[in-house]
């Protein structure tokens, strides 16, 4: 059962007008509210999200949900997906696609393009032979398989399914620097365009685990986060589905290989310890147009690890563009050596949540910020001044100890206290007063 946890509204005149959506990951059913901390409106869902949602422009709502971890026995993982669903306002299941077998599961993030489409962030299962083939590390693979990533772009076939009009496999853009008789050998620290197979942090299966996927139109390109690289990538989407698998073509003239990469510099051998800026972010997006820092990249840095303390902090970054082409110098890592703007707070109110989280930049200039762990929501103005705060309220107990059953007896998740609250929130999305009025008022 579903019960109100506790609450904390904070206001002032500088607040933003609008209403935020929001899925508790803890419950089946998706909220959004307007300022006050009211809900505006509410869906039910059949299973608990798995883990982002977006409101599309006719009021839809785009929902990703799974039945739990133990859907798909071959694909384990604390943010493993199942379904991603359109949902009407009256609450009716409009579309409902499935993307899980042996080899596949959804996870994490969809993008919903300008087309209809939806892009989504796809595990690609790969056996310890197919990973030791393409240059891994015989002894770095502990459980017998690697977990590779992989998106796809999809057009959805109403009420059910879809077509894969376009897709991009990570597997095609590796370097490794362990066995010239090996595939993709090469210099890594050579090749910023590609990822060393070999570059880990923890040793498990789920070495790269992209967490979030934005779309610039613009350019026709999307962004990626992966958590436990702490890096961030831009890779192209005008390339077809062949030319996305190479390393040529697309209006980059790089195929599928990576345009742009920030954060840790160590993953591509042209950075040591002291040059790492990003330690296990989540929501990276760029800024969108008419928004203060419009084209910058916004992202929720979690801080899991940051040397000497563990905070969360803010990150703006300006990108090294010229003619469209991201610059790089010959043997150093990609611009910029520091944030365009950052904020962690007063040293003595930092925030931290050990991951999930996000960010968004508003239309006033303000920034909206969502320390998702604790499932706490706050809105600060120009100067780092906290103008509104939320906390979530909503969490169904019996889906809370469902899943810390799961995740301690089927993930290779640490032992020990949950990072996540009761309250926890995946991510947010704040919109308009103009789409508020529109959809949800008679």
């Amino acid at each position: 059962m579903e019960k109100s946890l506790r609450k904390k509204l904070l206001k002032n005149e500088d607040v933003s007008e609008g209403a935020i959506l929001f899925a508790p990951l803890f419950s089946k059913n998706t909220y959004l509210i307007d300022k006050d901390g009211e809900i505006v409106h509410s869906w039910k869902g059949s299973y608990p999200p798995s883990n982002s949602a977006y409101l599309l422009e006719d009021g839809t709502l785009l929902r990703t949900c799974s039945p739990g971890i133990l859907a798909n026995k071959n694909i384990r993982s604390t943010a493993t997906g199942f379904y991603v669903q359109k949902i009407s306002r009256e609450g009716k299941i409009i579309w409902n696609f499935r993307y899980s077998n042996k080899r596949h599961r959804l996870h994490h993030d969809v993008c919903p393009l300008p087309n209809g489409n939806i892009l989504m962030l796809v595990y690609e299962k790969k056996t310890a032979k197919e990973a030791i083939a393409a240059g891994r590390e015989p002894e770095s693979i502990k459980d017998g398989f690697l977990l590779s990533e992989r998106i796809i772009e999809v057009k959805p076939t109403i009420p059910y399914g879809g077509e894969i009009v376009w897709s991009w496999d990570l597997w095609n853009h590796l370097v490794q620097d362990h066995d010239s008789a090996k595939k993709n050998f090469g210099n890594v620290s050579e090749h910023p365009e590609l990822l060393d197979i070999n570059f880990s942090t923890n040793n498990k299966p789920d070495w790269v685990h992209l967490n979030s996927i934005d779309y610039d139109a613009q350019n026709d390109q999307i962004l990626v986060s992966s958590r436990t690289l702490s890096e961030i990538w831009v890779i192209d989407h005008s390339t077809t589905k062949k030319e996305s698998s190479a390393h040529a073509g697309g209006k980059s003239g790089k195929g599928g290989d990576i345009l742009y990469r920030w954060g840790n510099p160590q993953v591509y051998g042209r950075g040591k310890q002291n040059d790492q800026q990003l330690f296990g972010q989540h929501d990276a997006q760029w800024i969108g147009k008419g928004l203060p820092g419009e084209g910058n990249i916004l992202i929720y840095n979690n801080g899991d690890g940051r040397p000497k303390k563990e905070y969360s902090s803010i990150e703006e970054i300006a990108l090294p563009i010229k003619k469209s082409a991201y610059l790089i110098e010959n043997g150093k890592a990609y611009g910029p050596k520091k944030p365009k703007w950052y904020f962690s707070g007063k040293k003595e109110d930092h925030f931290y949540s050990q991951h999930i989280s996000g960010v968004q930049r508003l239309e006033n200039g303000n920034t909206l910020i969502c320390v998702g762990g604790k499932g706490y929501f706050f809105e600060i103005n120009s100067k780092g001044e906290k103008v509104w705060d939320y906390q979530n309220t909503f969490c169904d107990e019996n889906i809370y100890e469902k899943n810390l059953v799961e995740v301690k007896n089927y993930t290779t998740s640490k032992p020990g206290k949950s990072s996540r609250e009761k309250e926890a929130v995946f991510n947010f999305r704040r919109y308009s007063v103009e789409k508020k009025a529109k959809l949800f008022t008679n």
